[in-house]
């Protein structure tokens, strides 16, 4: 069944993570059905939480009060010989896991009658996933791959996504000056295209100074008059598009420019 701790079918293990179903062992027994044993395990470690909200903090405290109204004296007894603890020594569920986890084997050497198959390691995942999940709502790292660092994943909705796109087609369709409308005649890719872009390419912040002046008065501010797309000396003006598809394929995948795409190879229909 996935459920060393032999924990009974309730509405909270229901909706605990891996909960699979449940058998009915004996009249009224129905013991739950977990996905993996690691589940079982980390729906155990959140019982044992539950019992220590009710006050039962001790070795005999907590299995008298999983027995309920039983006589539990000889469960406490081989506990106790197992762990090589008193029957009033208090388990710790945070900050002495080696002790948590000869408590949680002796329990489950009780439970199946022999002793768990399951590895150090096993349980140690299931106390692991217990307390990510409760604080995050969210498993932790498959065991071997807790120190795989997360790669970020791509914000729906970049507004850089839409700048890339409205500068491409801005650049492709040019709009004709208006007085009216002194920013149909900002040369796009000169100098707003590089304004916009300041915070992708520089890691710095666009000048919100700058920006309203292009967009008021159709002319760059001081800073901005001075910002033209990047030129070396002696070197021609870097492609605006060679520019654009590297940080437009980073943010629609989320992934960075490979070498299998360079910047200068043009994309295959």
């Amino acid at each position: 069944m996935n459920n060393p701790g032999a924990i009974n079918s309730l509405p909270w293990v229901r909706d605990y993570p891996g909960y699979v179903a449940e058998v009915e062992t004996a009249p009224g027994n129905r013991f739950t059905i977990f996905e993996t044993p690691e589940h079982g395990i980390a729906a155990w470690y959140q019982l044992m939480k539950n019992y220590r909200s009710t006050g039962a903090t001790t070795i005999r405290e907590i299995i008298e009060r999983h027995g309920g109204d039983q006589d539990y004296s000889d469960y406490v007894a081989d506990v106790v010989t197992r762990t090589g603890l008193s029957a009033d020594h208090e388990i710790a569920l945070e900050g002495d896991d080696s002790t948590l986890l000869k408590f949680a084997k002796a329990m489950f050497h009780q439970e199946a009658g022999r002793e768990t198959p399951l590895s150090g390691n096993q349980i140690l995942y299931g106390f692991k996933f217990a307390r990510v999940h409760a604080r995050t709502g969210q498993p932790p790292a498959p065991i071997g791959q807790e120190d795989t660092p997360i790669k970020p994943q791509p914000k729906p909705g970049n507004p850089l996504l839409l700048t890339l796109l409205l500068m491409m087609l801005s650049k492709e369709k040019p709009l004709a000056g208006d007085p009216a409308k002194p920013w149909q005649g900002v040369d796009i890719e000169k100098v707003l295209l590089p304004l916009l872009l300041q915070p992708a390419l520089t890691g710095t912040k666009i000048d919100t100074t700058d920006l309203l002046s292009l967009i008021l008065t159709g002319k760059p501010g001081a800073s901005a008059a001075n910002t033209s797309a990047p030129t070396a000396a002696g070197q021609q003006a870097v492609d605006i598009n060679a520019l654009l598809l590297p940080l437009l394929f980073q943010i629609l995948t989320g992934k960075p420019w490979s070498d299998t795409a360079s910047p200068g190879r043009a994309l295959e229909p």
